[in-house]
């Protein structure tokens, strides 16, 4: 298992790239809500044209007129500062306004078992090892919960740690991992449709027969018994005929 010699570069290189961790990243979130609170002029209710220090009315987007003669208002918005891990890739920082940024958290306090993060078996996260100046302990990169940054929000000052180019490989492996995994229906589930079904875990990943089944529409998907012998998860998925275009 890789410890910090051999998983961060320092100093680092002179730009920033994919990999960098960054830290107080200005991550802004929605409250959980379809109405947006809205910045007004205070006092009339006007559309704010620009942000400026002074008052201004915090108001509900149902009771006033949003959106209606341009596509922008100012928000209010929860916003935290944090660790995190630059996914934009590295050739399209120098032309894209926005980078995506992977908040970064702690191990401690939740299951996460550290071997099985460093396996790369957990798909969403992308582990991290402690850095040497003990700015972070053992940490996780969470793919699934990405965030998009203004590239003025951060500069390479702002750059704690630098991953090795193997470690950069790792890392766009387990990107593509947590975006594009493929997707089947799980045992119990009800059946769609009528056809032809097959367990895709099988069939792409394991060198085994795994003839299709037989379904109608309402059954529930079985167990796949190839899958259950090693301990994963069905992923039934609808073959379609062959069609010569």
């Amino acid at each position: 298992m890789p410890g910090p010699d051999d998983f961060y570069d320092f100093p680092g290189p002179s730009f920033l790239q994919q990999g960098d961790v960054l830290s107080n990243v200005p991550l802004v979130s929605l409250p959980p809500s379809r109405e947006l609170i809205l910045l007004r002029e205070h006092g009339t209710l006007a559309r704010l044209q620009e942000l400026a220090a002074g008052p201004v009315d915090l108001v509900r987007e149902t009771k006033v007129n949003a959106f209606l003669d341009e596509n922008r208002e100012f928000i209010a918005a929860l916003a935290q500062r944090l660790t995190g891990v630059l996914v934009t890739q590295t050739c399209n920082l120098v032309r894209e306004d926005s980078w995506l940024i992977a908040p970064v958290f702690s191990i401690e306090a939740t299951k996460i078992v550290e071997g099985n993060l460093f396996a790369g078996k957990y798909e969403n996260f992308f582990g991290l090892r402690p850095h040497p100046q003990g700015l972070y302990g053992m940490s996780y990169a969470d793919l699934n919960g990405l965030r998009s940054i203004r590239r003025d929000s951060v500069g390479l000052s702002d750059r704690v740690a630098a991953l090795l180019p193997i470690q950069q490989t790792k890392l766009t492996e387990q990107i593509a991992r947590a975006l594009a995994r493929d997707w089947g229906h799980a045992a119990g589930e009800k059946v769609p449709r009528d056809g032809k079904y097959r367990c895709l875990r099988c069939n792409r990943w394991y060198d085994v027969e795994n003839p299709p089944c037989d379904l109608k529409a309402g059954d529930q998907f079985p167990e796949c018994d190839k899958c259950h012998r090693i301990g994963k998860s069905a992923q039934w998925n609808m073959l379609q005929k062959y069609r010569k275009y």
